[in-house]
């Protein structure tokens, strides 16, 4: 399940993963074309057996485009992407 919520000029974006580990492509058409600064934690290979292994960084983000998020079982991703 993902959900994006936008604040002013700030995207919020939340993911959860069920039982199974899993990578994903995130359709980020909903932004207006351009460059972003993207703000992430995400799970490790770790993560799997520990939780609160998480991993985070900074990039750039293009729109339109995907983002692929890989997850561990019972994990998630959170964003925060900004102009």
């Amino acid at each position: 399940m993902a959900i994006a919520k936008r604040s002013g000029d700030k995207w919020f974006i939340g993911v959860m993963n069920n039982s199974t580990s899993k990578t994903v492509d995130l359709d980020m058409s909903f932004l207006t074309a351009g460059s972003y600064k993207m703000e992430t934690w995400s799970d490790t290979k770790k993560s799997d057996k520990e939780p609160n292994d998480l991993k985070k960084s900074a990039a750039v983000l293009i729109s339109p485009g995907t983002l692929k998020v890989t997850m561990a079982k019972n994990g998630g991703f959170v964003a925060i992407i900004d102009r």
